[in-house]
């Protein structure tokens, strides 16, 4: 067919233009790929603690009003608590110049500590904190639960303890000022509010172990993963089993590959992860399963397992759809000594909680990035992505 010729002049004169907007298309920079916004709160290990430096939980620093306390990060707690009575604060708020708002409604924060139970009785106050770091995350007229005196928990070099269970948890500040004028937000639900840029999530990952096999830091990252731990973006989704504790489902440990399960296998078992505590919590019959069969191993009673010192465990725990080895360093500890040589024990504990049976506490979590997910909607729950810092292999020749 024949084009008139008006017809092929514009046409042609389009294909110009289009030429032209390619070649300067080509000349712009096309926008980078939306990067997410992430916050680093440094942890550092309890400076002082009558525990093992194996067993010392992490700590971060916080920022309350002004004044800074060291706080212990606790992923099976939900509530911020704060002891100011070592600080010049305390005389502060005593005299209303803090900028803390003290209801007068008490509080009682209960803790599992060394197999038994702590706590903490104080009022509910409001202030404004701000977890320093970097950037770090802040949020104003926060609740928390201010302590005077010291209690059991700060053995680990602590004024307090931040708590950061998912949302649905039970929180005694909540059930204390529910039906009140005051706020009963969590401090992870006010600071994501503070900061929408964030995505409502956290990540926890820890250090190279020194020559010792001790780790002395790690970071907990809120919005985004550290990139060198990137790839934990990629692992399974884990949707939480209740949503009231960052719990996952399991089918148990495995001991040189040889499954350790009870009961009904097609039934899942439910493991809580909690950095507030060091070892490993079950029932009886899997700690036994674990550890009986170590020559010379006898029970406690304190419900772990005297081993010798020098032994050497291939373990690992099922959470979710992967399998994770436990390091062997983190399976036992020296508890004492006797005749100059030392006595050993296992750093798993029997638990006769039937509620609560499994809790894998930093022991195991120090060998893993963790992202803690608060759930995308309304629709999503939330859920854990889990990976293992170090093959099976290079952990237990380590």
């Amino acid at each position: 067919m024949t084009l008139p010729l008006a017809t092929l002049i514009a046409t042609i004169w389009i294909l110009a233009l289009s030429g032209q907007a390619l070649a300067l298309a080509a000349l712009i920079p096309m926008p980078a790929r939306t990067m997410a916004v992430r916050r680093t709160i440094p942890l550092h290990l309890a400076a002082t603690s009558s525990s093992p430096v194996q067993e010392r939980l992490f700590n971060l620093n916080l920022n309350l009003e002004g004044t800074e306390f060291e706080v212990m990060l606790d992923t099976g707690s939900s509530d911020l608590w704060i002891d100011t009575s070592t600080s010049n604060i305390a005389s502060l708020i005593d005299a209303n110049r803090s900028g803390i708002v003290d209801t007068g409604a008490p509080a009682l924060l209960e803790y599992g500590v060394d197999g038994g139970y702590t706590y903490a009785r104080g009022t509910v106050q409001y202030g404004d904190m701000h977890l320093s770091g970097p950037i770090g995350m802040s949020a104003r007229n926060q609740s928390f639960v201010n302590v005077p005196g010291t209690t059991n928990i700060t053995q680990f070099g602590n004024s307090g303890i931040l708590g950061l269970r998912p949302y649905d948890s039970w929180s005694a500040i909540r059930e204390t000022m529910q039906g009140t004028a005051w706020g009963t937000d969590l401090v992870s639900t006010t600071m994501f509010r503070e900061d929408p840029t964030v995505d409502k999530m956290f990540a926890l990952s820890f250090s190279s172990r020194d020559a010792t096999g001790i780790i002395h830091n790690g970071t907990l990252n809120f919005g985004d993963v550290d990139p060198v731990d990137s790839a934990v973006l990629s692992s399974p989704r884990v949707p939480l089993m209740t949503g009231s504790f960052w719990d996952v489902p399991s089918q148990g440990f495995f001991v040189d590959g040889q499954a350790v399960r009870f009961g009904d296998p097609s039934e899942e078992l439910t493991i809580i992860l909690d950095s507030g505590v060091y070892g490993v919590l079950a029932p009886p019959e899997y700690v036994e399963a674990i550890f009986s069969r170590i020559p010379g191993s006898t029970l406690l009673g304190d419900g772990t397992w005297n081993v010798p010192c020098d032994t050497k465990m291939n373990v690992a725990v099922s959470l979710g759809s992967s399998i994770f080895p436990i390091h062997p360093i983190d399976m036992t500890e020296v508890y004492g000594m006797r005749d100059g040589q030392p006595l050993c024990k296992s750093l798993f504990v029997s638990n006769t909680d039937r509620d609560l049976p499994f809790l894998v506490g930093l022991g195991v979590m120090k060998s893993l990035v963790v992202l803690h997910h608060f759930g995308e909607s309304a629709t999503s729950g939330p859920y854990l992505q889990m990976m293992s810092v170090s093959a099976a292999a290079s952990i237990c020749e380590d």
